[in-house]
């Protein structure tokens, strides 16, 4: 199929009939907000679209997102983490190219137990869309970027969550101070973080 044919990632999501399961929200409906994540996704990730990619995805929720990358990426194995157990309210398809895992994003030993099931040891993308809070998000990227394969992406969503004052974990950085404390680095070269894109409520970064 003609790339220029192909439904892109936006018309993938909106083929949910619930704007509630509409990934990234992009909604006229009172109460959605559109993020706008997936403009930058497609930019970034087209050159995988067809590409036997591993994704992970924290923060499963009702399972629409997990169903747009098995769609958009049709080679693809996508993992998914969630605090809760899944509920397939999006009608997520069975395949043998998903797999859930239950657990906290905060316990190294999910990592651990996700990693004794990867067909290779390294990820080409992981999205953090969980629990949103300052701790969890720190712990995931410590235990996961070693994971990320060069060239790969480490998404952290729903940056502006900092506006909740309960979102702040005792004793690790505001969500904001946490990417902050990437950015002199890779100014300067000092880190393996070749690039970091950042937009409204979100940050990506890219591995040297």
């Amino acid at each position: 199929m003609d790339d220029k044919t192909r439904p892109t990632l936006d018309e993938i999501a909106h083929r949910e009939k619930k704007p509630e399961l509409w990934t990234d929200k992009k909604s006229a409906t009172p109460g959605y907000v559109c993020h706008n994540y997936l403009r930058i996704y497609e930019r970034e990730f087209s050159k995988w679209r067809d590409d036997p990619i591993q994704l992970l995805e924290i923060g499963v929720n009702k399972g629409a997102s997990i169903k747009l990358w098995l769609a958009y990426f049709p080679n693809a194995s996508v993992y998914g983490v969630d605090i809760k157990e899944f509920k397939n309210e999006a009608d997520l398809p069975h395949t043998d190219r998903f797999r859930f895992f239950s657990g906290n994003q905060s316990d190294p030993t999910l990592w651990n137990v996700l990693f004794g099931h990867l067909p290779y040891p390294l990820l080409d993308i992981i999205i953090d869309d969980g629990c949103h809070f300052s701790g969890p998000i720190h712990v995931a990227f410590e235990c996961l970027w070693p994971r990320v394969k060069p060239g790969g992406y480490y998404i952290i969503e729903d940056i502006s969550e900092v506006l909740n004052p309960d979102s702040h974990t005792p004793g690790y950085p505001t969500q904001l101070e946490f990417v902050q404390n990437l950015v002199e680095p890779v100014i300067f070269g000092l880190n393996d973080v070749d690039e970091i894109i950042i937009s409204k409520d979100l940050c990506l970064l890219r591995k040297k």
